[in-house]
């Protein structure tokens, strides 16, 4: 009888956790979000798995397994990325959990103390891992400890995975059967590395931007491909920016208001991208301008330097699918954390029967 692994993903956005756990081998048990286009988009690429749309505050664990047909514990995992605005204001390892600005990562460690899965996957900003002289990482710790977690936590970069862009997030796994914890090897490298290690550990180069944008143009019909316009100044002064080059290639007299040297930015078509956010349509807010035209990227493009597929479709106005492909998981560097953890699991059988058992 083949062994079914079960995956919910709270927090999902547009889903390129849930995709690349998919990619990996997990089923996709369920979603949730609190925004109404992210239903939307989740429903228009995973059609047969639940959602639940609110505020995680008001959702059970009983919810959520009356909803998928599952016992607490018969889950795998539980993946997740609550959002971070109240660790940058801790004040001491005891008040971290009191702060109000943290209740949804508190939602996130109580919802799988009602699950108990056996894994969890947590994904932020790097800077929590040294935040407060390492205060808030021990607290974040000690929070799934006292329900029964071990847990490790490592900065990834997405471009070590074969995502087509420099991206680094904080990643916390933990399981309560013990096994040892694990991050997944990087499959890819810098071919320009002078430390002699690139052919012994058997890397690919970097996925460029180039061939992620490949057999793309403004003529083609794909979903979420419109061509952004520009007022005519943002054309001209990106007329002056060379591949990789950013504002301080404009000329003086046609430069912006801003004097932040990333803006403007272009990308160059032959290193991975830099980190996509949430306004790569606007020329002022960053270094993601198309590699040879004088505009921003669509939405998909931005989705493909995330690793998405061309068929998975996000859904809501414009600046919503902007959004949700910036705050997005890239789902190549989620499959590799799926498949590191199902190679754990298969290498300990003796744990998958206690966990079998649970």
């Amino acid at each position: 009888m083949k062994q079914h692994y079960n995956a919910v993903d709270l927090f999902c956005g547009a889903g390129g956790m849930s995709l690349g756990l998919q990619m990996a081998g997990f089923n996709i048990s369920l979603g949730l979000d609190f925004v109404k286009d992210c239903e939307d988009t989740h429903g228009l690429n995973f059609p047969n798995v639940p959602f639940i749309c609110g505020d995680i505050t008001n959702v059970s664990g009983d919810d959520i397994l009356n909803k998928i047909g599952l016992k607490k514990g018969d889950l795998t995992i539980i993946s997740g990325g609550p959002p971070c605005q109240g660790f940058s204001t801790v004040n001491g390892k005891s008040r971290f959990l009191e702060n109000p600005k943290n209740r949804l990562f508190v939602q996130f460690v109580r919802l799988i103390n009602e699950l108990s899965p056996t894994w969890f996957i947590m994904e932020n900003v790097t800077g929590l891992l040294s935040m407060d002289s390492g205060t808030v990482k021990e607290a974040i710790f000690k929070a799934f400890k006292d329900i029964g977690y071990s847990v490790e936590a490592k900065v990834l970069n997405a471009s070590d995975y074969g995502v087509p862009q420099h991206r680094k997030r904080a990643i916390f796994i933990g399981n309560n059967v013990g096994y040892k914890i694990e991050f997944p090897e990087p499959s890819h490298g810098n071919l320009t590395s002078q430390l002699g290690i690139f052919d012994t550990l058997n890397l690919k180069p970097y996925v460029t931007v180039r061939e992620a944008l490949e057999g793309i143009n403004n003529n083609s019909n794909l979903p979420n491909h419109v061509i952004p316009i520009h007022a005519e100044i943002v054309y001209k002064r990106m007329s002056f920016v060379p591949e990789g080059g950013n504002q301080k290639d404009i000329p003086e007299k046609f430069k912006p208001p801003q004097k932040f040297m990333n803006t403007y930015g272009r990308l160059h078509n032959d290193k991975p991208s830099n980190t996509v956010h949430t306004r790569f349509d606007v020329a002022s807010t960053g270094s993601l301008y198309h590699p040879t035209e004088n505009r921003a990227l669509t939405v998909r493009e931005g989705a493909r330097l995330q690793s998405f597929p061309d068929n998975y479709i996000f859904s809501g106005k414009k600046g919503s699918q902007y959004r949700q492909v910036g705050n997005a998981v890239p789902p190549l560097l989620a499959k590799a954390i799926g498949l590191k953890i199902l190679s754990i699991i298969s290498s300990r059988p003796e744990l998958t029967k206690k966990m079998s058992n649970v």
